[in-house]
């Protein structure tokens, strides 16, 4: 079984890559698995990038690749911080309805990864990460031959401590790892996860070109003062000179990402030039400054569009050009399984988003955090998004969210809520089966400088 679906998947890259044409692919030489980049971009919500109609230029180089790449317009995380939704990008799964994923809790061991389909399919599995939730000690290492640790660098992390684990830093050791591959001959899956747009916010004097340059208040990057906007009642404590400074310095860390994206393409073309590459840059979740309605500041709580909606640009598949569709990062799994030609992951949420002419519309994807309540229960932040509606499960019961002007548009659109709460009781329930079925978390043990260096990095209680 598994070597028929290798084949199937060998045979449909060789179609969509374009290494033969159908008259004489009988005669043609199988084709190459492509190298496989997956960028995860921490906190990077996508409304923020030219590519999605922002007003500043924060991502030119970015902006320039996209060209002839696909961009996918509507592209949703399933939940508003890393842990759950970095698991189910891997998983091609919907969120757990019961998974706290606490600091001191490791990934579960018992569900299948894309990385482990990819590794038996060949390739050299090559993981980065500047996030410590995204690290060993939390088993995110599983199925990489080589994972490298960056979230946990540093042994004082007050003032300005962010370049520690910022693109450049993280992008020297990528070319160290694409230099001293392990077997050139195979191809690579990389993963590599950036940390500039998480707070703190704190770019370098050069590319903070951005805001008021008279401002002269108290948020000037270093990390004690963003504990400001941690906690109830942010708005009082925010002016809105803060605020503008704060959103000055955000769109300051993404145009330090966009050199770092630049200098990963330079790389790949230098070291990975023996076969196609494929790219895929997105971001884990978005990051909110406080917009009306909910007023939420950070990341996760809430579940408006600037925590949900995430950039997705996928390069080097033969296509090109804007997906209208909405997608999910669920939907990442299957697709690059396809794409390297792996045994697919089963029971998976998400689709191929390349086995059609265009992915499927209509369809209802899960955004979920889960909050303490008691065993199976479901209490949590959950909303469920079709097209262009989200419905989100409030203590007063469900309403429908027009998510192009995140106004409340249940009077009028009540016809979709009964198919929409239905699609949430089946997720619930789908995911007490998969439960029934797991096992226990390992446990990691945090001393007293690994909560200050997470501290510092805003996460604090259950993330």
């Amino acid at each position: 079984m598994g070597g028929t679906a290798r084949a199937s998947g060998l045979a449909f890259a060789l179609v969509l890559l374009g290494a033969a044409s159908a008259g004489c692919a009988k005669d043609a030489a199988p084709a190459k698995q492509p190298h496989i980049l997956l960028v995860v971009c921490d906190a990077l919500r996508a409304d923020h990038l030219p590519l999605h109609g922002y007003e500043r230029d924060t991502a030119p180089e970015l902006t320039a690749w996209a060209e002839d790449a696909l961009v996918f317009d509507h592209a949703t995380a399933p939940s508003n911080w890393t842990r759950p939704s970095m698991h189910s990008l891997f998983t091609g799964r919907h969120p757990a309805a019961d998974r706290l994923l606490r600091p001191e809790q490791k990934l579960p061991a018992h569900e299948p990864l894309l990385v482990e389909r990819l590794a038996a399919a060949g390739y050299e599995t090559i993981g980065i990460s500047a996030n410590p939730f995204m690290s060993t000690m939390h088993g995110a290492d599983r199925g990489f031959v080589q994972f490298v640790d960056l979230g946990w660098r540093g042994s004082d992390r007050r003032g300005h401590w962010k370049s520690e684990i910022a693109a450049p830093f993280v992008l020297d050791r990528v070319e160290y790892l694409l230099e001293s591959r392990i077997d050139p001959d195979r191809p690579v899956f990389l993963y590599v996860h950036l940390m500039d747009p998480h707070e703190p916010y704190d770019p370098p004097d050069e590319l903070r070109t951005f805001g008021n340059a008279e401002y002269d208040g108290r948020i000037d990057g270093t990390s004690q003062f963003y504990s400001a906007i941690h906690g109830d009642d942010v708005a009082s404590k925010v002016t809105p000179e803060d605020r503008e400074q704060i959103v000055s310095l955000y769109d300051g860390e993404i145009l330090q990402l966009d050199g770092g994206l630049a200098r990963l393409r330079a790389l790949a073309a230098e070291h990975l030039d023996d076969r196609e590459v494929v790219t895929v840059i997105t971001a884990d979740h978005g990051e909110a400054f406080g917009e009306e309605p909910a007023g939420v500041w950070l990341h996760g709580h809430g579940m408006g569009s600037q925590l949900l909606h995430v950039p997705l640009i996928v390069h080097g598949v033969g296509r090109t050009g804007r997906v209208p569709q909405r997608v999910g990062l669920i939907d990442l799994a299957p697709t690059l399984a396809a794409l390297g030609g792996a045994e697919p992951l089963y029971d998976v949420d998400g689709v191929d988003l390349l086995a059609g002419p265009e992915p499927p519309s209509g369809r209802d994807l899960i955004a979920y955090r889960a909050l303490p309540g008691g065993i199976q229960t479901g209490t949590g932040e959950l909303a469920v998004l079709r097209d262009g509606f989200r419905a989100e499960r409030t203590d007063d019961g469900w309403r429908v969210i027009d998510v192009a002007t995140d106004e409340d548009v249940s009077a009028y659109r009540a016809d979709l809520l009964p198919e929409m709460s239905a699609s949430a009781a089946r997720w619930f329930n789908r995911s007490r089966e998969r439960d029934a079925f797991g096992e226990e978390f390992g446990q990691v043990s945090l001393d007293e400088h690994a909560l200050q260096q997470l501290e510092a990095l805003g996460y604090t209680g259950d993330g």
